[in-house]
């Protein structure tokens, strides 16, 4: 299961983006990348596809709750705040 996630960068989140582009930005494809997806006190093994300005496309192994307030984490420990 694929997941694109877009950062809360309120800057980006004014411009206008086409609905059938989900990319406002160049995506730049990476060697696989683990992660983390933080949701409350649960922590979801993910595998970072690509990445652009405003997102990333990740690859998850487990279903995720909806409506949650989710956090990116890099393993240099670095955080983003993502939604789907």
């Amino acid at each position: 299961m694929e997941q694109v996630l877009r950062g809360q960068d309120p800057e980006m989140d004014s411009q206008q983006v086409d609905p059938s582009e989900l990319r406002a930005a160049p995506r730049h494809t990476l060697l696989i990348r683990s992660a983390k997806l933080l949701i409350g006190n649960s922590e979801y093994l993910c595998v970072l596809r690509d990445a652009s300005d405003t997102g990333v496309r990740i690859k998850l192994f487990h279903e995720v709750p909806d409506n949650q307030i989710m956090t990116l984490e890099l393993p240099n420990r670095e955080q983003h705040r993502v939604e789907p």
